[in-house]
């Protein structure tokens, strides 16, 4: 699922208008949302995690 279809600029725009009943609704959208795509955005963040540190990074 593409990001902007989350509808994160939902929850945005009714927490800046404070518009809190549409601010419920747009919060519950986005977080059924997140829980329907679980799996691929953990194995999206899973792989993004392991490209940026290389086994010979020294600090």
């Amino acid at each position: 699922m593409a990001a902007e279809k989350f509808d994160i600029e939902a929850v945005r725009r009714d927490r800046n208008n404070n518009e809190n009943e549409g601010l419920a609704d747009s919060l519950k959208t986005l977080l059924q949302n997140i829980e329907a795509n679980k799996a691929a955005l953990l194995a999206k963040g899973s792989d993004s995690g392991r490209n940026r540190l290389s086994p010979t990074t020294t600090r």
